[in-house]
């Protein structure tokens, strides 16, 4: 069931993956103040384009959480939010040599340390007593029928999320629209 995950998140990836070419024309839309608008776009961009590894970490951590091993999902996270501060703090302040990036270092520091944490994930489920204990390299790796129930069960609960992180950045859009201040008070209290 892993694997079939990893392969939603890679059509998911494709798909949110389009976002790069589109998410200018939304901020067009939207109308966003244009101080901000350029270091929003590109960091939604990169965003957009490194989509697959929070995709795949969540498939590849529901293999713990699934089991209750929830500790371990705990430190796979934890390494990735570890990497993450460090890696913005170089990257948006400009440190040991490294160009000032500002919010876009934060939107690379983002990418890079999950792609670290999903790299990570992925060796701890495929190391040794996890291949011998659960098979997490099976003979066959494409199910299409659990890939179909996956769908099922997996999709309501995904338009769910996404109308509800949705309503929450339509919130800050409209609090936006009072002024480039309140936006990002509001951007970065929230």
């Amino acid at each position: 069931s892993v694997w079939q995950g990893i392969f939603a998140s890679i059509l998911g990836a494709f798909l949110l993956g389009t976002g790069y070419w589109w998410c200018e024309g939304l901020f067009d839309l939207i109308g966003r103040d244009t101080t901000l608008r350029t270091a929003q776009v590109g960091y939604v961009e990169i965003l957009f384009a490194t989509t697959i590894f929070p995709l795949v970490m969540t498939a590849l951590t529901s293999f713990w959480g699934g089991r209750g091993k929830t500790w371990m999902v705990l430190l796979i996270e934890a390494v990735t939010v570890a990497i993450n501060i460090g890696l913005n703090y170089v990257l948006i302040f400009g440190k040991f040599g490294i160009p000032e990036l500002g919010i876009v270092g934060a939107a690379y520091g983002t990418a890079i340390s999950t792609a670290i944490g999903t790299i990570f994930a992925f060796a701890m489920f495929m190391s040794k007593g996890n291949r011998e204990r659960f098979a997490t390299w099976p003979e066959k790796l494409w199910d299409f029928d659990l890939l179909k129930r996956l769908f099922k069960f997996g999709i309501p609960n995904g338009v769910r999320a996404v109308l509800d992180v949705g309503a929450f950045n339509i919130f800050i859009v409209i609090l936006s629209y009072y002024g480039s201040e309140v936006g990002q008070a509001s951007t970065v209290t929230f």
